[in-house]
């Protein structure tokens, strides 16, 4: 889902999603060693477990054990197998798909402005540069760091105008004064997604 998509801030940053990842040699084998799986596998006289053998010692960079992937699938039969014929631990298959499919909170730390701005809200307070430095001070502290933005309003002659970004303040959380060099155009504006800009 996208960002916008989100009723709130908090569906947002509550929002879960798959996250697979390939699995290394390396992780492998440290799955088998820990949970005691290595001298069973390499004591097998299975064909399965013998090619599970040969993989990890001929260079195979990665193994797939992703959910979603048709080839992952067929990997977990064959790993599930090895489990079912005492090759491979049970602990130790779980190791491996459960790290090669994990969740992950994609959005879990986006701003209200980042929220606010993926939504189309933007709400600015007008702001003055003073020796090619724009000010701003919070009156309250803001919930989060945030990163402000400032913006010219540039106006066309039909009367349309647009808002274009030419500076941005970084890391803005605690009531006090911040300021940040600033191109002297006319008409600037601040970010006020929290309404704590005076």
């Amino acid at each position: 889902m996208l960002l916008k998509d989100f009723a709130t801030l908090a569906d947002a940053r509550n929002h879960t999603e798959p996250h697979e990842r390939m699995l290394s040699p390396d992780m492998v084998i440290n799955f088998l060693t820990v949970y005691n799986s290595l001298d069973i596998l390499l004591a097998s006289t299975d064909e399965k477990a013998k090619g599970l053998v040969f993989a990890l010692q001929s260079g195979v960079t990665e193994f797939n054990l992703m959910n979603s992937h048709p080839v992952g699938q067929l990997q977990q039969q064959l790993i599930g197998y090895l489990v079912q014929i005492n090759a491979i631990t049970v602990d130790c298959f779980n190791a491996c798909v459960g790290y090669s499919n994990t969740t992950r909170k994609p959005y879990k730390s986006i701003t209200k402005q980042d929220f606010n701005n993926a939504k189309g809200i933007i709400i600015l307070k007008p702001v003055t540069v003073e020796k090619g430095f724009c000010t701003i001070v919070l009156s309250a502290d803001a919930e989060e760091k945030h990163n402000p933005q400032v913006y010219r309003k540039v106006t066309f002659s039909d009367g349309s105008f647009e808002y274009v970004r030419v500076a941005g303040f970084r890391d803005v959380e605690l009531a006090k004064t911040y300021r940040i060099q600033c191109p002297n155009f006319p008409d600037l504006y601040v970010d006020n997604a929290y309404g704590v800009v005076s």
